[in-house]
């Protein structure tokens, strides 16, 4: 249990980071759209795409957005609208399909500290990565064994490109690093007599390379390193 509602906390604490990154991106993101959309085809609403520039999936994104932010009867807004576009959406509108049309064009300026620090593949990577673990995340996967300390600097850095000042906001307010640093004493709450039954469970067991593996595991759970759930290795050891 102390595995699984530290999982539970450091998922959750992830999920805040990424979700106040997504409205960054988002917003960056659509600004430079109705920049250059009204610049160039007289028409703020980029989501339109006036321009034919969007693949057929992405169209059909936009759709579904437009019909999501008009239900009940409202009116369209584009802040409707962007708000019902996924963090896919805009995932795939930094792809490599669009880096001559609306990354050169349009996109990269909603990313004004990257020049000079790296470029549009970055961009792509990284979000391709936070919305990965987002995913995983939302259904309920383990992030334990996930590199999580990597995503939530992966995500300051897409958020540095961004603005600087905001990233520092979003740093601030992330409780990662103080859940990793107590990720050891949480796990030593699991229960020591259940760790010297299992202990002496394993001690019987007949295969050295089984016996061998489970003190391993029993040591990184001590340690709170890569830790493994007891009932998953009594499970496989067969106790």
């Amino acid at each position: 249990m102390a595995l699984y509602e530290w999982n539970a906390e450091v998922s959750g604490a992830l999920g805040t980071t990424l979700g106040h990154l997504e409205v960054l991106l988002r917003n960056a993101m659509h600004d430079a759209l109705t920049t250059w959309s009204t610049a160039r085809h007289g028409e703020p609403r980029g989501y339109l795409d006036p321009g034919g520039l969007l693949t057929a999936d992405a169209a059909r994104d936009v759709d579904t957005a437009r019909r999501r932010a008009t239900r009940d009867g409202r009116s369209e807004t584009s802040g409707r609208v962007v708000a019902e576009l996924t963090l896919g959406f805009w995932r795939y509108l930094v792809a490599s399909r669009y880096e001559r049309t609306l990354w050169l064009d349009c996109l990269r300026q909603a990313f004004p500290e990257l020049r000079g620090r790296g470029m549009r593949r970055d961009v792509s990577n990284a979000v391709r990565d936070l919305h990965l673990a987002r995913n995983r995340m939302a259904h309920h996967e383990p992030m334990f064994n996930r590199p999580i300390d990597d995503l939530r600097t992966e995500a300051l850095r897409v958020a540095g490109w961004i603005c600087p000042v905001s990233r520092l906001w979003i740093d601030a307010q992330c409780r990662v690093p103080q859940l990793l640093a107590s990720r050891g004493q949480r796990l030593a709450a699991i229960v020591p007599a259940e760790l010297a039954e299992l202990a002496e469970a394993i001690e019987g067991a007949e295969n050295a390379g089984d016996v061998a593996a489970a003190r391993e595991a029993l040591a990184r759970i001590d340690a709170g390193d890569t830790p493994v759930p007891l009932g998953e290795l009594r499970g496989e050891l067969g106790l």
